[in-house]
């Protein structure tokens, strides 16, 4: 499968070839019924790797080939084992070794903070894969403000 393309602005340049690349929120965030609870910031920010060849400024425009991430493998990996973690640890804790409720779940969330811990380590890794980073493949050309003036007028 084809990864997606999308342009996204040069924002900084400094950690070379790792590239901060950030482009607006999408139109569709407005009519969202989840707007209220949701973290987007008005500008979304990420690293992407330089494999452009070319030095970039920034301010330019990129493209850039993002990554596809299945939203239900990430909701497994976010609710799901945390949750089966803190279940199962539970009914360990109390009624396979006799604890009482309150050391049960004391060390059943000592349990679901080793799972939260060995999450993001797991991320950290996953996320230096080469297929799970975004790419800047090409530099756009830059519009004169000539051509911008025609093409709204």
């Amino acid at each position: 499968m084809e990864r997606p393309k999308e342009v996204w602005i040069v924002k900084e340049t400094e950690k070379e070839p790792w590239i901060t690349i950030e482009k607006s929120k999408p139109g569709s965030c407005d009519s969202c019924s989840s707007l209220s609870f949701c973290n987007v910031k008005n500008v979304v920010e990420t690293l992407a790797k330089n494999a452009s060849g070319k030095t970039l400024r920034p301010g330019q425009h990129v493209l850039v080939e993002v990554p596809i991430v299945s939203l239900t493998k990430t909701a497994f990996f976010l609710y799901g084992i945390p949750t089966v973690a803190l279940v199962a640890s539970l009914l360990l804790f109390i009624e396979g070794f006799g604890m009482s409720q309150t050391q049960g779940l004391l060390y059943a969330l000592l349990v679901l903070a080793g799972v939260f811990l060995a999450l993001r380590f797991y991320d950290k890794a996953y996320a230096k894969n080469e297929t799970h980073i975004a790419r800047i493949l090409a530099v756009l050309p830059e519009r004169k403000n000539s051509e911008e003036g025609r093409a709204s007028g």
